[in-house]
């Protein structure tokens, strides 16, 4: 366990993830090499409990505890790099997805340069709005070419019951995560709290039309990613096609 008194960014983003799937405070410790005692020194501060937890209230409040930041005014002084960022709030990006492609864009101007850090605090400022799945993943897997999609992991709720009938139609196997491991699926861990951006836990989809459902799609895949060097998922795709990695 870690000796260090005070949550970093990234272990605060990992707690909201944590605790929105239901993990208790003595778990949620153990997952982060953290001792059970500072993350109730965390939520006793900052006034909230496992289902209220949140990153920006978190730094806002140890932010508040030392010297206020320069870089929190930045965004104010600059109405270009404040404008970039209202644009991809709307379409929903990560302000870590934001700032790094900014760094891409603007290489050589440091004016339009800053961390995800600042830009989660600026939220506070500027807040956005907050069937038959099967045979439709089905259609899906069906249409991608085979070197894309050898096999799946999933955890072990109740909506994977027919996996083999799944396997039979598609050819695709079909893996299951033990219990409480998050690190055996990570990129479907992050994908499902990017859905849930639009589609909150317990959304009824037989109420979503599928036109919403390629809209957000279509976001989701223009978005950079982290795990893909800040490219877009569309991006890394067209690239395996051009250079011959894919075969359609």
């Amino acid at each position: 366990m870690t000796k260090k008194y005070h949550l970093t960014f990234n272990e605060r983003e990992r707690l909201v993830i944590l605790f929105t799937q239901g993990y208790s405070i003595r778990q949620a410790s153990e997952c982060i090499g953290r001792d059970h005692s500072c993350i109730v020194r965390e939520l006793k501060k900052t006034k909230r409990n496992r289902l209220t937890y949140s990153v920006v209230d978190a730094e806002m409040y140890t932010r508040k505890q030392r010297r206020k930041s320069k870089k929190e005014k930045k965004i104010e002084k600059n109405p270009q790099l404040k404008r970039y960022i209202h644009e991809k709030l709307k379409i929903r990006w990560s302000p870590e997805q934001t700032a790094n492609t900014l760094k891409n864009v603007y290489a050589q101007d440091t004016t339009m340069h800053i961390s995800h850090e600042s830009i989660y605090i600026h939220i506070h400022i500027y807040v956005l709005p907050r069937g038959d799945l099967r045979k439709e993943f089905v259609k899906v897997v069906k249409r991608l070419p085979k070197e894309m999609c050898k096999s799946l992991t999933h955890d072990r709720g109740s909506e994977m019951s027919q996996h083999e009938l799944f396997t039979k139609e598609t050819k695709v196997q079909v893996y299951f995560a033990d219990p409480h491991s998050l690190w055996q699926r990570g990129t479907n861990e992050n994908t499902n709290g990017l859905i849930r951006q639009f589609f909150p836990k317990g959304t009824d989809f037989n109420t979503v039309s599928k036109k919403e459902l390629k809209y957000v799609q279509n976001l989701l895949n223009e978005r950079p990613r982290k795990t893909l060097n800040w490219k877009t998922p569309k991006e890394s795709f067209k690239e395996l096609l051009v250079n011959g990695a894919v075969v359609v």
